[in-house]
């Protein structure tokens, strides 16, 4: 069976170059996720830096249930989405968009709502 992702969490206040880190909830009835992917949706690419990497394993093989974390810096004020792929041992893919998020200079930022 598929992983699924069931929620990435993020602050609501993002400021310009400030390490701002992240969680994602999953659940995986055969407990083999194997790699996390992040694709940038929105935004400049060569300003947006996500830790540990756009494609990394996310230490949770063998779990059915949990969470792991990542961090994303952006160097300037923008607006941007991302796009988190879970791969499992089988090539089963889940996917979700995160919520747009504003990376501002100095200025408090309400969260917006996931959406699938």
């Amino acid at each position: 069976m598929p992983p699924e992702i069931a929620s990435i969490a993020f602050p609501g206040v993002v400021l310009a170059g400030v390490e701002a880190k992240g969680t994602i909830s999953f659940r995986d009835p055969d407990g083999d996720i194997g790699r996390a992917e992040f694709a940038i949706v929105e935004g400049d690419p060569a300003t947006i830096q996500v830790k540990p990497g756009p494609s990394f394993d996310p230490g949770v093989s063998g779990r059915t249930l949990g969470s792991f974390g990542f961090t994303v810096i952006v160097t300037k004020a923008q607006t941007v989405k991302l796009r988190l792929v879970l791969i499992d041992s089988a090539g089963s893919r889940a996917s979700r968009t995160s919520s747009r998020a504003r990376w501002s200079e100095g200025v408090s930022v309400a969260r917006l709502p996931m959406r699938d």
